[in-house]
């Protein structure tokens, strides 16, 4: 030992901090808690007040077993398998105090007895049964449910790119439903985790586990929820605003293919404007008509008076289309900053319509006069009345 000592000091082994020290034991069990062993000469009354106090030890433990508060169901298990071993001792200790019974013998063969009572009513089976469930439970929890919270998680607040096309939206919008229903089957397994919780015998931790993922839960579930929301809202005007385009579009070819010629400042929208571009989509179409009003057809011929009728006819059709499509525009608009722009082309269009209408109606008038004064020349009998008509007519039309 003393070589020993020597080899010690003279390599300086020695603990540098408090942290390197071994476990020592620190804890000492009070003194009425601590059963010692039997005398040698023990009496009939000590040996009554040690199993008294025996009884009292293995109550509190069997009480930990049967509440499983503080204990996994492996140490439930093993306990139990101890107490029933350890019950035939205490019986024998009960048998020799009942040879000389001393004043507290009916106490201790009470407490024996509950002990009893109480092993023979625990089930090995189900303490087995409880630890499947356990692990099971656990299992789900750590194994299962939590790494698929984390990659939720990630996947949740990754933060999509603006779409190019309306291809891409779509796709999406897409990914969004899927990951939402991926969501929705985690909180299914996380429903079935909480119904699993109440049955587990430590309640309150298996309870607080699925709690404490639940909280990490409704993050993601709300996320998810927003991006289904906010990728079908871009969906939606996406949609919208390539509808009415391709509305806009047929008015104006339309238009210009009845009324060539117009000069007027084409503006150009591609499908990414769709943010900004719905007050713009019938630009081109108002610019087109005003020019037309502004600049009346004069017709050189009755055939040609007929052609301008029947176009002026067919604008006034394509200017009640249009004003659909600006009600549809406007509903879309309302209370946002573009919907002014929206009013004041509803405005300016209202105001071509009337001009078209009135021009309309003097190309008819024209036209009537022009086919009276044509009948009159083909029957040769020139009257100078249709045609004196037709001429100041014609004149006050197009001074």
């Amino acid at each position: 030992m003393f070589e020993r000592l020597g080899e010690i000091v003279q390599n300086n082994e020695r603990y540098i901090s408090d942290d390197e020290l071994p476990e020592v034991f620190m804890w000492f069990p009070m003194q009425k808690n601590y059963i010692g062993p039997g005398l040698l000469n023990e009496t009939s009354e000590q040996k009554t007040e040690r199993l008294i106090k025996l009884s009292k030890h293995v109550r509190s433990q069997l009480h930990r077993i049967t509440s499983g508060l503080d204990a996994t169901g492996e140490e439930r298990l093993l306990e139990y398998l101890e107490m029933r071993d350890y019950i035939g001792e205490l019986n024998s200790m009960l048998e020799e105090c009942a040879k000389d019974p001393s004043p507290n013998f009916d106490k201790a063969k009470s407490g024996v007895t509950e002990i009893t009572k109480t092993i023979q009513g625990l089930s090995f089976d189900n303490l087995v049964e409880e630890i499947f469930q356990n692990n099971q439970f656990r299992i789900g929890v750590e194994k299962v449910l939590r790494p698929w919270i984390a990659d939720l998680e990630k996947e949740a607040f990754v933060v999509k790119s603006k779409p190019e096309t309306f291809d891409e939206a779509r796709d999406q919008e897409r990914d969004a439903v899927t990951f939402a229903k991926e969501v929705r089957r985690a909180n299914k397994l996380m429903s079935k985790l909480e119904e699993d919780a109440k049955r587990q015998s430590n309640k309150l931790f298996s309870s607080q586990l699925v709690e404490d993922q639940k909280i990490q839960f409704r993050h993601i579930a709300q996320s998810a929820a927003t991006r289904v929301e906010q990728t079908r809202n871009v969906i939606l005007r996406w949609d919208f605003f390539l509808e009415v385009k391709r509305e806009a579009d047929s008015l104006l070819k339309t238009t210009t293919g009845m009324f060539p010629g117009k000069d007027v400042e084409m503006i150009t929208l591609d499908e990414k404007d769709y943010e900004t571009g719905l007050p713009n989509v019938l630009t081109n179409f108002i610019r087109v008509v005003e020019a037309v009003a502004a600049n009346p057809l004069k017709p050189t011929t009755f055939e040609d008076c007929e052609r301008i009728n029947l176009n002026l006819a067919q604008l006034r059709i394509e200017l009640k289309k249009g004003s659909v499509t600006l009600e549809k525009i406007s509903e879309c608009t309302e209370k946002t900053p573009s919907h002014q722009a929206v009013w004041d082309q509803t405005t300016r269009l209202k105001k071509v319509d009337s001009t078209i209408d009135s021009q309309r109606q003097k190309i008819q008038n024209l036209t009537n006069r022009w086919k009276k004064v044509d009948q009159s020349s083909k029957e040769d009998d020139l009257d100078f009345q249709p045609l004196l008509s037709f001429m100041a007519y014609f004149s006050e039309c197009f001074a």
